[in-house]
């Protein structure tokens, strides 16, 4: 039984839900706002990728980044490095 205030619903009906509602699956919509969050980071704080990384939950830099470059097209220390560029 779930902790008072909290719904337990088995994950496939969760995902299958999801993808009635709208056109990106649960999981697509959860990797996508990782990454907004991931950018938030990079921009407005001095963390590292690997900090980043951590900060969204990711277990490796290298899964992390594979997902940023997935989702942006760019690597998230080349994003890091351009926002440093415009800074600058």
């Amino acid at each position: 039984m779930p902790p008072p205030g909290q719904i337990a619903f088995p994950l496939p009906v969760i995902f299958h839900r999801s993808r009635i509602r709208g056109s990106r699956s649960l999981l697509n919509y959860l990797l996508h706002w990782r990454m907004q969050i991931a950018c938030t980071l990079l921009e407005k704080t001095r963390r590292n990728v690997a900090e980043v990384a951590h900060e969204v939950r990711y277990e490796s830099e290298s899964a992390f980044s594979a997902a940023f470059n997935k989702v942006l097209g760019i690597r998230p220390g080349q994003y890091h490095r351009s926002l440093s560029d415009i800074n600058a």
